[in-house]
């Protein structure tokens, strides 16, 4: 327990300064995974590489159930390598609980080879896991990588505005005047989306005239499609919440689902996922793109990403804010993510965010392009514009619905049931 209190309040240390009472209490949930990892496998030296697969399969269960049990949350050890793609392609056929399995399943060996020192075979192990998911990978993605794939132009705007004058209708203007300064230089790319971040429009769409008028003119200049964050107000209440508009009309709305703990108390729960379309008569033959948008967090929820791509999204658009965790891992942490998302389901990923990573993800988790100034890509005002692969079929990790974690659970099951009848003999 003191371990994993430990780690995790190094990892997740960008919590505390935005609610410590809910970071200390997130750390504590997080800390009590290894904990029930340990009791349940007491390692006892002997049949190695049969516990060695024993102890994966329960790391990658337990970490699945710790996430369930707080609602889905699904970030994971996997996401230390969200950054390396040729080690991640497994993710395609098991989700990213398969690469926390074959990262567990290493070290497992690793550890055994220093316990026994003069077998040499757990070494051999050790090596021979990372550098499987490494040579898989690299042929996975060269064999499929598509070549000239130009897909749908999109554009990203980073406006970086400060957390404090977010929410001061003081400083309302000025930011409207950002973001359509920004909308206007990535104009000239002519793109068909143009995407601003989570809660971006700076005043109520909905019971304010002025914005309303404001947003709608912009949108019936820029001859593309505008999808916009903005706290809503109506009847059922207040909702963070994504408006797409189209020459000067909000044709689609999608309310956040899956609300932060602690810090979006004031917002009641949207209730139908985010599935948008829009139309392109010069591409795919004039036939309709479906994409679907999460809002912040909700990309660290494996299932919205895997239900929005399983029910015919082309592509992923995540908007965020990121801005309130101040200058930590936490953008880096959110990006990758959304990197395994992009792996899991095989789509691209398009992330927008207030103060950084904005960036392009292809289906392989690479990113390809992001909004940076002098090298700096957070804390930076800008925009960035790249074309989108659509998505080709299903991954296995879709079609064969979390058949991985299920031999998980049957093997860690079968070992526990074994280890009590040995306990018990």
């Amino acid at each position: 327990m003191i371990s994993g209190i430990a780690s995790y309040s190094l990892i997740v240390n960008w919590v505390f300064p935005f609610s410590f009472s809910g970071g200390a209490v997130f750390v504590l949930y997080l800390s009590l995974q290894p904990v029930l990892f340990s009791a349940l496998f007491p390692h006892d030296g002997k049949h190695a590489a049969v516990n060695g697969i024993y102890a994966a399969a329960l790391w990658a269960a337990s970490e699945y159930t710790r996430g369930i049990l707080i609602g889905g949350f699904s970030w994971g050890i996997s996401h230390a390598l969200s950054f390396e793609p040729y080690f991640i392609q497994a993710a395609s056929t098991t989700g990213a609980y398969g690469i926390s399995f074959f990262i567990i399943l290493a070290n497992y060996f690793l550890f055994v080879f220093f316990e026994k020192r003069t077998d040499i075979r757990y070494l051999l192990y050790f090596i021979a896991v990372p550098l499987g998911l490494y040579c898989s990978g690299f042929l996975y993605i060269n064999k499929n990588s598509p070549l000239n794939e130009t897909g749908i132009k999109i554009a990203v705007i980073q406006g970086n505005i400060d957390p404090v004058k977010k929410w001061d209708d003081d400083f309302a203007e000025e930011i409207f005047n950002t973001y359509e300064k920004l909308t206007g230089d990535a104009r000239s790319d002519k793109p068909d989306i143009v995407i601003w971040p989570e809660t971006s429009l700076p005043r109520d769409y909905i019971n304010d005239s002025g914005a309303r008028s404001r947003i709608e003119s912009l949108s019936r200049g820029l001859g593309s499609y505008l999808l916009v964050g903005a706290p809503l107000m109506d009847k059922d209440g207040n909702f963070n919440s994504a408006l797409l508009f189209f020459r000067g009309i909000a044709v689609k709305r999608y309310d956040k689902m899956l609300l932060v703990p602690f810090s979006e108390n004031i917002f009641e729960k949207g209730r139908m996922p985010g599935m948008f379309e829009i139309e392109n008569e010069h591409m795919n033959g004039g036939e309709p793109f479906r994409f679907g948008v999460t809002i912040c967090s909700e990309d660290l929820y494996q299932f919205l990403p895997v239900y929005l791509v399983d029910s015919g999204a082309d592509f992923m658009i995540n908007i965020t804010n990121d801005a309130v965790l101040g200058r930590s891992r936490a953008a880096y942490v959110h990006l990758g993510a959304s990197v395994m998302r992009a792996v899991e389901t095989g789509r691209s990923t398009v992330k927008c965010a207030n103060s950084g990573i904005s960036c392009f993800i292809d289906e392989y988790g690479r990113i390809t392009g992001n909004v940076s100034r002098n090298g700096e890509e957070v804390f930076v005002a800008g925009f960035f514009t790249d074309n989108v692969s659509l998505g080709r079929g299903k991954t296995f990790f879709l079609k064969s619905r979390g058949f991985f974690l299920t031999v998980c659970f049957i093997i860690s099951a079968y070992f526990i049931a074994l280890k009590r009848k040995e306990f018990f003999k």
